[in-house]
């Protein structure tokens, strides 16, 4: 049976980053149970549901940090605008 250390550690980067079960089983079209049962050991924590749960963390982080930089882009195009007009606030 592969290292139950290697799951725990999977669900302490989860809970650390605040990813909710649900995101998890999403990413590898697994139940919400089913994610749960591997990372408290009560389901076989195989190689292969051990690398299942990674690629849904790498998957997770890939679309947080795609967001990340829509957000920035969006951000920088409405600072842009906003500093083009002088707020009414400022006017005399």
């Amino acid at each position: 049976m592969p290292d139950l250390v290697t799951v725990r550690a999977m669900r302490n980067f989860r809970l650390k980053h605040n990813i909710p079960l649900q995101e998890i089983a999403e990413a590898i079209s697994k139940s919400q149970q089913w994610v749960s049962r591997i990372e408290l050991g009560q389901a076989s924590a195989t190689v292969h549901n051990q690398y299942q749960m990674m690629l849904a963390l790498q998957h997770i982080i890939f679309n947080r940090q795609r967001g990340l930089t829509q957000m920035e882009a969006d951000f920088a195009v409405m600072k842009r605008n906003l500093l083009e007009e002088e707020p009414e606030w400022i006017r005399p």
